[in-house]
């Protein structure tokens, strides 16, 4: 048997399609786009759906394609390792995607009801007519996503969006150090760099207000949100909270890993507190992104 649902997002609709399941009541949950309609989420056992959040153009030519996820446990994370149960076609776009897939996050946690944009596929200038595709294999299943160029409706804002004043803010990593940068496209990164097991990795970065001619209300507060992107296995993070902010503002956590392997963790900043604004009008943040070899 197969289910179909609709989804609301960022107030886009998206159809999706759920094979092999059973129907259920419907869920209403609440989101920074107004209501989602989900019929299937359970604590654990359920799948987790690529989603293509939409396209922007890069000053340079090319177009950024930016994809989230919606894990439909409210209480299970995760992990498809890269390989024939999470890739992206064409492969050389393969690997920058996400492997570990948390559950739906909670009102406190400083997300929507789900993670927004966590990476994007950078098309070359003259490529506009391609096609990328993520796709995610769990327990017999197929979930799909294409992204492309080309639909209005699809087409979002990086890495502002006068309309609603809204700004990403500048990220640097200080400890390990490595240039800045803004925006969705993962230009800011940094590593690899060297941790143990069991032993707090200390990273600091910096969140600061841009120097952009688009029209803004000023930073107040800026909060970074932290997760593992890729890695085999647990990180644990210490608390951050939201920092107030003057000429800049250094944020400092920690990461802990339970297991040896090669890790990418992910950071997403941008002004504010709560990230409603942001995750529903599909703007304005940073992703970056450090890669950390921890060794036994």
């Amino acid at each position: 048997m197969k289910l179909g649902y609709y989804l609301t997002v960022g107030g886009l609709a998206v159809g999706l399609l759920a094979k092999g399941t059973t129907p259920l009541e419907a869920q209403a949950i609440p989101s920074a786009a107004g209501t989602e309609m989900l019929r299937n989420l359970r604590p654990s056992g359920q799948p987790v759906i690529p989603l293509f959040d939409g396209w922007y153009r890069n000053p340079d030519g090319s177009h950024g394609l930016c994809f989230g996820y919606f894990n439909m446990n409210t209480e299970q994370d995760l992990d498809i390792p890269l390989g024939p149960d999470n890739f992206i076609e064409p492969a050389a776009f393969d690997g920058y995607q996400p492997t570990h897939f948390m559950p739906i996050p909670s009102q406190s946690s400083g997300y929507s009801r789900r993670y927004y944009c966590v990476f994007s596929a950078t098309l070359p200038p003259g490529s506009e007519s391609g096609r990328v595709v993520w796709t995610l294999r769990l327990d017999g299943e197929s979930y799909s996503v294409p992204g492309h160029i080309g639909a209005e409706d699809y087409k979002i804002e990086n890495p502002d969006q006068p309309a609603l004043s809204s700004v990403a803010p500048l990220i640097r990593f200080l400890d390990p150090a490595a240039p800045g940068g803004r925006g969705r496209g993962g230009d800011v990164a940094a590593g690899p760099f060297t941790a143990g097991i069991g032993t707090p990795l200390s990273i600091r970065i910096s969140v600061s207000e841009p120097m952009t001619d688009n029209p803004h209300s000023g930073f107040t507060t800026v909060t970074a949100l932290w997760a593992k992107h890729q890695g085999p296995g647990n990180v644990i993070f210490a608390p951050v909270d939201q920092m107030a902010i003057s000429d800049g503002a250094e944020i400092l956590t920690t990461a802990t890993f339970s297991e040896p392997g090669d890790y990418v963790l992910r950071v997403q900043a941008f002004e504010g507190t709560g990230g409603g604004r942001q995750w529903g009008a599909q703007c304005c943040w940073t992703n970056g992104y450090l890669r950390v070899t921890v060794t036994p």
